[in-house]
């Protein structure tokens, strides 16, 4: 764990074992930049592709405007993520 970042381990865990949401995640082409979606992006693909056992959360608290240093709770995680992942696709949206 990076700093107290266990409660959102298990979350991003569970998000990368949900076939329907991890394809979805992926299937985005937006470019660079630090969305909720690339910071995703980059952490599933670095959980399925490297033979580190370990994977860096931290892009996606950056994102969130999180501290790893600060516990938190996984359904506090969860809705927080939830929101961005929301908030972004309803900016697709407008941006369409």
């Amino acid at each position: 764990n990076v700093g107290k970042t266990c409660y959102a381990n298990v979350i991003l865990q569970c998000l990368y074992h949900l076939l329907p949401f991890r394809k979805v995640t992926m299937s985005f082409d937006y470019g660079e930049g630090k969305t909720i979606i690339n910071s995703l992006q980059t952490l599933f693909a670095s959980m399925a592709l490297s033979p580190n056992a370990v994977c860096d959360p931290s892009p996606i608290f950056s994102v969130l405007n999180l501290k790893t240093n600060e516990m938190g709770d996984c359904f506090q995680f969860l809705t927080t993520v939830m929101v961005a992942f929301k908030d972004f696709l309803n900016l697709l949206g407008k941006a369409s």
